[in-house]
């Protein structure tokens, strides 16, 4: 499902069609599936596609607010949600920027 989300839907990617509160939705969701994963290869393996959907949903979020903002008027639920898919690329020893910081490198 993940993958689904950088593709093309009437000409525009599928992540930014899709409503906000879905998308905190979904990264809450994931921050559990993470969680429950047996085979921590299947994390490794896409860690790729893990950098891309934080970013596209933090984008998303976050929107254009602060992030101080971000920290404090967000759900505490979908900080966690964020917070722990960092955590996961930080382990992976992906580069990555402040927490709720952009990257530079963004390319989707």
């Amino acid at each position: 499902m993940l993958c689904y989300l950088f593709t093309s839907h009437n000409g525009q990617k599928v992540w930014k069609q899709i409503p906000v509160d879905t998308v905190r939705t979904i990264m809450e969701q994931l921050h559990m599936v993470i969680e429950n994963t047996d085979n921590y290869s299947t994390i490794e393996s896409n860690q790729g596609l893990l950098y891309h959907v934080y970013f596209a949903f933090l984008t998303r979020v976050k929107g254009g607010r602060s992030v101080a903002q971000f920290h404090g008027y967000e759900k505490h639920s979908v900080l966690m949600g964020f917070h722990h898919v960092y955590k996961q690329l930080y382990h992976l020893n992906v580069v990555m920027p402040l927490f709720s910081h952009m990257a530079d490198d963004l390319d989707f």
